[in-house]
């Protein structure tokens, strides 16, 4: 959870929490980290090894069920990038 180290930040500081990250800030940050995985580890193991992640990056996301089981099943690492890319650009209800 690549939020969490800003959550403890503000609890050790006094601060009120910053609110949960909406799908579109997720999604950027699921984007990057399969690219980097990817880059890191070639696309196939990369794309396959992000699969454990997905689940906790949009836990909490109400309407977004299609969206993750495409990402959990497709072995096209462009099809991956897209659902990412369009979800950068929606919002649903959380």
């Amino acid at each position: 959870n690549p939020w969490i180290f800003a959550r403890c930040r503000a609890l050790l500081e006094g601060k009120p929490l910053p609110p949960e990250p909406d799908l579109a800030e997720r999604a950027r940050i699921c984007e990057a980290h399969l690219r980097s995985a990817a880059a890191l580890k070639g696309e196939r193991t990369g794309m396959l090894e992000m699969r454990k992640h997905y689940k906790p990056y949009f836990k909490g996301l109400l309407n977004i069920k299609e969206q993750k089981i495409k990402m959990l099943t497709s072995d096209d690492i462009q099809e991956v990038l897209d659902i990412l890319q369009e979800m950068q650009q929606t919002t649903p209800e959380k």
